[in-house]
C-alpha cells in the first residue's frame, strides 16, 4: 500500500517539471494518467487546468492564432485516447473502439489506450479481445488501476467471477476511492451467492459517493435478486430522486415490479425507460416481453431503426432481435419473426465461446463420478434446517409452474432458481489442474451437502419446506439423492420440440446455457439430458417423480396431488389457486404463473415448424 502514494507523487512531480519546461504534451499525458486512476485528484485537475492558464504571453498568443484546442496539441495517441473516452461517455462503443485502436496503432505501448480499448470491446460483446487488451495494458503499466478494473469487468462478462474479484481487489489497492470498483465487486459477489459481502461492498461505494444514482440503482438491483423487493424499491426510488430522468433506473424499477407481479406498473416503467433513452436496448426488450404488440405499434419501427444503425453493439443487437422476434410473433407474422430469433441466438452463441463437446465431457464426467455398480450414498448424518424439494428438468419445461403450485402450500417457501448446488458441485468437479477424475468420495459429498446447507441457512427461510427450482440441477440429482436423503425431486417433462423451441426463443441473461443458441446444439443437448435422467432413475429407483407438463395442464388436481404426495406434504386446496399466490417470481415465466392453468402451450411451436428441421433432426429418437 505504501508504494501507491509515492507513485502518484512522482507522477505529479514529473508532470509539473514538464509543464515548467513548456513541454505541454508530456505534462498533459501524465496528469491524465493520474486522473484515469484517481478521477477526483485535485492536484491533477488543477495541473491540467493550469497548462492552459500559466503559459507565457508569447505561447498564449501563438495558441490564439492557431486556435488549436489542447486535445489536439498532444501527441496523436493521447488525442485518440481522449476522443475514445468522449465516445465512451456518449455510449458509442463502436466509435470509441476505433479511436482507441488508432491510439494503440500510434503508440503500442500506451496502457491508457489499451485499457480504453478493452472497455470498448467489452461493451461491443467482444469479450475475449477485451480481456487480451486489458492484460496487455497491465503488462505495460501494472499501476494503472482502470486496466485492472476493465479486466475484471470483462471476466465478469465471461462469468469468471473469482478471477474478476482478484482484479477488482488490485484496482481497489491502486485506487481505494474509485466507487465503481466496489459496485463491480458487488456484482461478482452476487453471482457467487455472497450476498452479505456484496451489500457491504455497495455500502462502501455509497460512503464514497452517497449521492450517486448509479450506486443506489445497483443496490436496488442486488436487493431485487435477493428477493428483498420492498427494500429494492426504496433504493431505486432514491436513485430516481437523485436522477429522475435516468433510463436505467426506470428499467430496474420495472424489473422489481415485474417480479412482484405488478405487470401494469412494470410495463409503464419500461416504457418510461424507453421514452427517456430510445436506444436503451434492454428496456426495449423488457417492454416487448410485458406487452402485446398490435399492428402499427411504433416501437417496432423504432427498434428496427436502432438495430440497423451503424456501430450497434452485439449485446444491444441481441436484445433488439429477441424483442422484434416477440413483436412479430404477437402479430402472427412468423416468417418475419423467426429470422430475428435466429439472429439473436447467433449473436449470443458468438459471444459465449460455447462448443457442444464441453457438455459431452461434463455429462460423461458426472456419470463416472456416480457409477451404476454400488452408487454412493451417505447415511451418517440427517439433514437439519428446512427440507428441500428440487424441481428439475430442461428450462422452459414447467418448473416455474410446479414451484408456484408447491409454494401455494402453507408449509412451503418458493426459493426460486438457486445457484447454490451448481457452485458446490463445481468445486468438486474442478481442481487447479482442471476437471477431476474418479468416483466421488463420501468426503466430497459431505463437502457439497454442507456448502449447500450453509447457503440455504443464509437465506433465512422460516417455512419447514422450500423449493429449489433451478432446472439444470437435473445434472446434480446424484449429489442430491446420495447426500440429502430427506430431499425430494420432481422432474418436469415436456414435449421435446415445444421445450427446445421455447428455450430458443428465450434470451438468457447468464452464460450457463450455451447449448441454447443453436437448434442443432439444442436437440443434441436434449438427448444428453434425457439419457442422464434415465441414468439417475436406474441408480436411485423410485426417488424421482416424473411430472409430464401436458398432464399437469390437462389434469391439474390429479397431478398436483401426486406432486404433494411425493413431497410428503398434506393436501391443501390452495395449490389449485396457485395464480392467486402473492410471491416474487424472478424467472421468464413470472407472467404465466400468475394466470390460471393454460392448456395447449406445447403446440405453439407448430407455427414455426417449417423452420425447425435442424432441431427435429438433432432430436432424432428423443422426439417422442
Amino acid at each position: 500500500m505504501s508504494a501507491k502514494p509515492q507513485s502518484i507523487d512522482r507522477t505529479l512531480s514529473q508532470a509539473r517539471s514538464f509543464a515548467k519546461r513548456g513541454e505541454i504534451m508530456q505534462a498533459e499525458a501524465l496528469y491524465r494518467d493520474v486522473l484515469e486512476r484517481f478521477p477526483q485528484n485535485k492536484r491533477a485537475i488543477t495541473g491540467l487546468r493550469d497548462l492552459t492558464n500559466d503559459v507565457t504571453e508569447q505561447k498564449k498568443n501563438a495558441l490564439k492564432k492557431k486556435a488549436v484546442p489542447i486535445s489536439e496539441r498532444v501527441d496523436p495517441a493521447t488525442a485518440s485516447v481522449n476522443r475514445g473516452r468522449r465516445y465512451l461517455a456518449a455510449h458509442r462503443p463502436d466509435r470509441a473502439e476505433a479511436a482507441f485502436a488508432e491510439a494503440v496503432q500510434a503508440n503500442p505501448k500506451s496502457a491508457a489506450a489499451l485499457s480504453g480499448l478493452s472497455a470498448s470491446l467489452r461493451l461491443l460483446g467482444r469479450t475475449q479481445e477485451a480481456i487480451d487488451a486489458a492484460r496487455r495494458a497491465i503488462e505495460i503499466n501494472p499501476l494503472l488501476g482502470i486496466a485492472h478494473e476493465n479486466l475484471g469487468s470483462a471476466l465478469v462478462q465471461m462469468e469468471d467471477h473469482p478471477e474478476a474479484l482478484l482484479c477488482f481487489a488490485e484496482a481497489m489497492r491502486l485506487n481505494p476511492m474509485y466507487s465503481a470498483t466496489y459496485v463491480n465487486t458487488a456484482e461478482a459477489l452476487m453471482s457467487l451467492g455472497k450476498y452479505d459481502e456484496a451489500l457491504k461492498s455497495l455500502g462502501i461505494a455509497l460512503k464514497i459517493k452517497p449521492d450517486s444514482p448509479q450506486i443506489h440503482s445497483q443496490l436496488g438491483t442486488s436487493l431485487n435478486k435477493m428477493g428483498r423487493h420492498d427494500e429494492a424499491l426504496e433504493s431505486l426510488n432514491e436513485a430516481l430522486r437523485l436522477s429522475p430522468r435516468q433510463s436505467a433506473v426506470h428499467n430496474n424499477i420495472g424489473a422489481v415490479l415485474g417480479a412482484m407481479g405488478n405487470r401494469s406498473d412494470a410495463c409503464n416503467s419500461f416504457a418510461r425507460a424507453v421514452e427517456l433513452q430510445k436506444e436503451h436496448a434492454q428496456a426495449h426488450f423488457n417492454l416487448a416481453n410485458y406487452k402485446k404488440f398490435s399492428e402499427g405499434d411504433p416501437q417496432i419501427a423504432e427498434m428496427r431503426e436502432l438495430l440497423d444503425r451503424p456501430g450497434v453493439s452485439s449485446e444491444d443487437a441481441r436484445f433488439f432481435n429477441f424483442a422484434l422476434g416477440k413483436a412479430y410473433e404477437d402479430l402472427g407474422e412468423f416468417a418475419e419473426s423467426f429470422p430475428y430469433y435466429l439472429e439473436g441466438n447467433r449473436l449470443r452463441k458468438e459471444s459465449s465461446g460455447y462448443e457442444f463437446g464441453m457438455d459431452i465431457r461434463l455429462f460423461n464426467r458426472i456419470k463416472s463420478m456416480f457409477p451404476e455398480e454400488n452408487p454412493p450414498a451417505l447415511t451418517d448424518e440427517a439433514w437439519d434446517g428446512p427440507r428441500p424439494v428440487f424441481v428439475v428438468g430442461m428450462p422452459r419445461s414447467g418448473t416455474s409452474l410446479m414451484e408456484q403450485i408447491l409454494a401455494s402450500h402453507s408449509s412451503v417457501y418458493g426459493a426460486g432458481e438457486l445457484e447454490l448446488l451448481a457452485r458446490a458441485a463445481r468445486r468438486v468437479f474442478f481442481s487447479e489442474e482442471g476437471m477431476t477424475t474418479g468416483r466421488i468420495t463420501d468426503e466430497q459429498l459431505r463437502e457439497c451437502r454442507d456448502d449447500y446447507r450453509d447457503g440455504i441457512a443464509k437465506l433465512g427461510i422460516e417455512s419447514p419446506v422450500f423449493v429449489d427450482k433451478m432446472p439444470l440441477n437435473f445434472r446434480f440429482a446424484g449429489w442430491i439423492l446420495s447426500s440429502m436423503p430427506e430431499a425430494r425431486i420432481i422432474h418436469m417433462q415436456r414435449d421435446p420440440v415445444a421445450t427446445c423451441w421455447s428455450v430458443f426463443k428465450h434470451c438468457f441473461a447468464s452464460r450457463g446455457n450455451g447449448y441454447a443458441y443453436d437448434l442443432d446444439d439444442l436437440g443434441r443437448y436434449f438427448g444428453l439430458y434425457r439419457d442422464l435422467m434415465a441414468y439417475w432413475h436406474r441408480l436411485y429407483p423410485g426417488r424421482i417423480l416424473d411430472m409430464p407438463y401436458e398432464d399437469l395442464t390437462e389434469h391439474q388436481e390429479e397431478q398436483s396431488r401426486r406432486a404433494l404426495e411425493h413431497a410428503e406434504l398434506p393436501w391443501e386446496d390452495a395449490v389449485l389457486e396457485f395464480h392467486r399466490t402473492k410471491r416474487s417470481v424472478m424467472t421468464a415465466s413470472a407472467n404465466q404463473v400468475r394466470k390460471k392453468m393454460y392448456k395447449g402451450s406445447s403446440q405453439a411451436w407448430h407455427k414455426y415448424e417449417q423452420w425447425l428441421d435442424p432441431l427435429k433432426a438433432a432430436l432424432g429418437e428423443n422426439l417422442t
